[in-house]
């Protein structure tokens, strides 16, 4: 149980820190040429990563680390900008606050939160060419058109695993310890 003076100050520090996610994502939106927008906004997701660790809000911790994760790949340049990240960007601002109030409450974080947070993993993996196409079951993912899609890749055929002979026995096990190697020397 998290101690209510300790909780007041993380919930205020999330508040704090989502407007300036916001104020900094405006930002670099405006101007993807903006590297000290990009560069606050990753911070801003780090204090997130550590904050939410530090008080056991997991899941607010571990959305931090996956989108501070997706920035340190776009300001090294191993990710370009794009619609993607933008999209998911946009989804932050719409679910942390309601993340701290399931985490306040103990609740468990919803689907979509944990889709986000694996839309943000896939997106870093597959460098910016992908959120991936994850779904509830039963239900298929959009993506919004904006956002460039990798063509599909063609599943590989089915192969059927090798018959097994009903002659083949496999080979007796040994009860007996095996003798220690000797070498001579030459």
């Amino acid at each position: 149980e998290i101690d209510e003076e300790i909780l007041d100050i993380f919930v205020e520090e999330v508040n704090e820190v989502l407007e300036e996610i916001i104020s900094s994502f405006t930002a670099w939106k405006t101007d993807p040429n903006d590297t000290g927008a990009l560069k606050t906004l990753r911070r801003n997701f780090h204090t997130l990563k550590g904050s939410g660790r530090l008080v056991g809000a997991m899941v607010i911790g571990e959305l931090g680390w996956r989108f501070e994760n997706l920035l340190n790949r776009v300001i090294d340049g191993n990710i370009p900008p794009n619609d993607a990240i933008l999209f998911l960007l946009d989804k932050v601002e719409e679910f942390l606050p309601s993340m701290v109030e399931q985490f306040k409450n103990h609740q468990p974080a919803p689907y979509e939160v944990r889709l986000l947070i694996s839309q943000a993993y896939h997106l870093t993996e597959t460098k910016g060419q992908s959120i991936g196409e994850f779904a509830p079951p039963g239900e298929v993912a959009t993506v919004p058109s904006k956002i460039k899609s990798v063509p599909k890749a063609k599943p590989a055929p089915a192969t059927k695993p090798a018959p097994v002979s009903k002659a083949t026995k496999p080979a007796p096990v040994s009860k007996t310890k095996p003798k220690p190697e000797t070498t001579v020397a030459p």
